[in-house]
């Protein structure tokens, strides 16, 4: 990783499900240029959202977004590019 990027361990925890089985776990770490910290702030701040939504948001579109912009030529995103 980039050291001059900011550096994130995601991790998501199943907190409850239907199945009879454990509960699962999974963690993967990214860099992004931004600061994802700053960015949930204002999302929550400035979205009109409640807090658990603007987190949601603020942490999907940076997960999303630059992802889209380095495989944007992927068939899974042709479809948001098709107009540019």
């Amino acid at each position: 990783m980039n050291s001059k990027h900011n550096q994130y361990r995601i991790t998501i925890e199943e907190v409850s499900t239907k199945a009879d089985r454990e509960l699962q776990t999974l963690t993967f770490e990214i860099e992004d240029r931004e600061d994802m910290f700053e960015i949930i702030k204002k999302m929550k701040h400035g979205s009109g959202l409640d807090e658990q939504s603007a987190t949601r948001l603020g942490v999907s579109i940076r997960l999303l977004g630059p992802m889209m912009m380095q495989d944007r030529k992927h068939p899974l995103f042709a479809d948001f590019y098709a107009s540019l």
